[in-house]
């Protein structure tokens, strides 16, 4: 059986479909398994080992969820591509028109699309979703044993040495993330320096995507998600906002501080076991899936926030014993 799933989505959410691809692969261990995602992405797929093929379809970076595709022609040359495999399952993790488009035109037996399926899990529910006919399979991330780690194998071992020699025992501060774009970069500087000037082995880290410069703060650039989830594992600790990053390095590190703003934190939470979601008590709005807002609102909850207090939270978390 060959089966076809498409997720077109950031970082994060392409994490945390790994769970339900398993899932599938268990209950279904002779089905071919390909994926469909932005080129991005491509890393975490082909690091999760679960995947026999990946296609991939350029689409800007962007941090609006209704991205735009490069061009026409690249669309019809990935469903012709497509369509020579002749899938007998198709399913689709987000119900965006540029999918719409590929669930029209992409032969396939059976097609479903799947609205929110990777929110499931954080409400510790079981969620039975009859994707095949007469099966179902379930699909959730309650804690930490549900994470798939990456496979860092693929990291050459000289670059290896050096990202373990630069991080090892050391506490990192990814800054970047989808919604980098929107945080207060004033507000973001004074936060570093007031961990930096405490907090001796502090590493500030961002990916490529993230056009960030300070002329103050040396800030290493980690160009693959794989060599983040490497460097989380061997880290004494990671600090994140919510983000891709931030999901990946639950599955990876000893300790995660996430600072949260709109997002909520039951359903977007990281489900590490030594773990600490910061979220200001005075942030009303809680952002769910399905609802419709704009991506201004992430800068507020750093703009709004008593640096003193975030910096006494991560202080106090990562000072007390494991």
């Amino acid at each position: 059986m060959k089966v076809l799933f498409i997720r077109l989505d950031h970082i994060g959410d392409c994490f945390l479909t790994l769970p339900a691809i398993k899932e599938f692969k268990s209950k279904f261990p002779h089905s071919k398994i390909s994926v469909l995602c932005k080129k991005n992405t491509y890393d975490i797929f082909q690091s999760s080992q679960l995947v026999d093929e990946i296609f991939t379809l350029s689409l800007s970076h962007s941090t609006n969820h209704y991205e735009k595709s490069s061009g026409v022609f690249e669309i019809i040359k990935t469903i012709w591509q497509l369509n020579k495999v002749s899938f007998d399952r198709i399913y689709n993790f987000r119900d965006h028109i540029v999918e719409r488009f590929l669930m029209y035109f992409v032969r396939g037996r059976y097609q479903s699309s799947i609205k929110h399926l990777m929110y499931h899990y954080d409400i510790h529910i079981m969620k039975r979703n009859r994707l095949m006919l007469g099966h179902a399979f379930d699909y959730r991330v309650s804690g930490e044993s549900d994470y798939i780690k990456l496979y860092t194998g693929t990291i050459e071992e000289n670059t290896k040495e050096s990202l373990k020699r630069k991080v090892e025992g050391k506490l990192l501060f990814h800054i970047g993330g989808s919604y980098m774009k929107k945080l207060p970069m004033k507000r973001l500087h004074e936060l570093i320096l007031m961990l930096k000037k405490d907090m001796e082995d502090i590493i500030i880290v961002k990916s490529p995507f993230d056009n960030l410069v300070f002329d103050d703060i040396d800030i290493v650039e980690i160009d693959s998600i794989v060599k983040w989830a490497y460097i989380a594992e061997r880290a004494r600790g990671c600090i994140c906002f919510d983000s891709g990053p931030m999901h990946v390095a639950a599955a990876h590190t000893q300790r995660l501080f996430a600072i949260f703003g709109p997002t909520s934190v039951a359903y977007f939470g990281p489900k590490s076991k030594d773990q600490k979601v910061f979220k200001s008590k005075d942030y009303k709005e809680d952002f769910i899936p399905g609802m419709r807002f704009s991506f201004d609102r992430f800068g507020k909850h750093l703009q709004e926030q008593d640096l003193d207090i975030l910096k006494r939270e991560i202080e106090l978390f990562f000072n007390k014993q494991p």
